[in-house]
């Protein structure tokens, strides 16, 4: 499972796809389906990052490909050419959006016993 947080810059993706690659030049892609809505966002991997190739792969990925995702789980796919034709490995992913904290911090009332939890509230963008 791969795990996309949409609140950092960039996310890295380790996954295990070169022994899978047939190709003597391959372009390998991602495709991201959200389950709930069934939004969709394809985007190239780019270059492997892995200081140990052989024992697996590294890349990052721009959180700026990823607009329009929503929070919640999905179904990836990578692909080893362009045309989104062969399939080199498909797993699940989270994706996961900030939460943003409020300025306000609200209070029990109108009970003023001391021993009552204090609340915050958070919302989702």
């Amino acid at each position: 499972m791969l795990l996309l947080d949409l609140s950092k810059q960039s996310n890295e993706l380790i996954l295990n796809v070169t022994p899978l690659i047939t190709s003597d030049t391959p372009e390998l892609f991602v495709r991201v389906k959200t389950q709930f809505d069934f939004k969709k966002v394809v985007f190239p991997l780019g270059v492997n990052m892995s200081l140990f190739p052989k024992r697996y792969d590294s890349f990052i990925i721009v959180s700026s490909f990823l607009q329009g995702l929503n929070e919640g789980i999905g179904l990836y796919e990578i692909f080893e050419d362009a045309e989104l034709e062969k399939i080199l490995e498909i797993g699940l992913v989270t994706i996961k959006n900030p939460i943003i904290e409020p300025d306000t911090n609200f209070v029990s009332l109108p009970d003023e016993d001391e021993t009552k939890p204090t609340f915050k509230v958070y919302v989702k963008r």
